[in-house]
């Protein structure tokens, strides 16, 4: 009997400690609210931190409480759609992601900036897609300059002739499971977690 148990201890002993999870605050919109990131990604300690309807002048000003306080070792950041609806500046959503970066970057924080969504005909009054490649444009560019990953999720949800693949949201703007399962492979093939 004891000579069963030697090897058993061994092997326990060897095995070592599990390691930590990282943690990742995942900032933004509905869009970010209704992911359940913690299911999506169970290798990591997956907060999610969005808030329905926000703006990133909103997300900006909860950056502190709602990352900086969690410690993680990344932020993604996936806002600007409720901007455009609400007819912000473009230089102003600019803004408030590039203090986003700041925050992130002198807290030891690795930003992780996400591309805009594209949405269905129905949102084009308060989401033309013109100012969507704007932006994303724009965020592409942004994180080339920080060294940063830029997850595009937006040509990943579009057809062959640019428009809004069919059943991947709840109402043209909202992803819906489908839309999800686009985008947490995606999120995974660029950041490699």
């Amino acid at each position: 009997m004891k000579r069963l148990l030697f090897p058993a201890l061994v092997i326990l002993v060897y095995a070592g400690p599990a390691q930590p999870q990282a943690t990742i605050v995942f900032l933004g919109d509905s869009i970010t609210q209704s992911w359940d990131v913690a299911a999506a990604f169970p290798q990591l300690h997956a907060i999610n931190a969005g808030i329905s309807g926000e703006t990133t002048s909103q997300m900006l000003l909860r950056f502190e409480r709602d990352v900086l306080r969690q410690q993680p070792s990344q932020v993604v950041i996936l806002g600007g759609t409720n901007d455009l609806q609400h007819d912000i500046p473009l230089i102003t959503t600019q803004r408030n992601i590039e203090q986003m970066i700041t925050l992130a970057r002198n807290n030891g924080i690795r930003p992780v900036l996400c591309s805009v969504l594209p949405t269905s005909p129905a949102w084009y009054d308060k989401r033309p897609p013109q100012q969507i490649v704007m932006l994303n444009a724009w965020l592409r560019a942004t994180a080339a300059t920080y060294g940063l990953e830029y997850v595009n999720y937006y040509k990943h949800f579009l057809s062959n002739n640019d428009q809004l693949l069919p059943g991947v949201t709840l109402d043209g703007l909202h992803p819906n499971a489908a839309g999800y399962a686009i985008m947490q492979p995606v999120l995974i093939s660029t950041t490699g977690w």
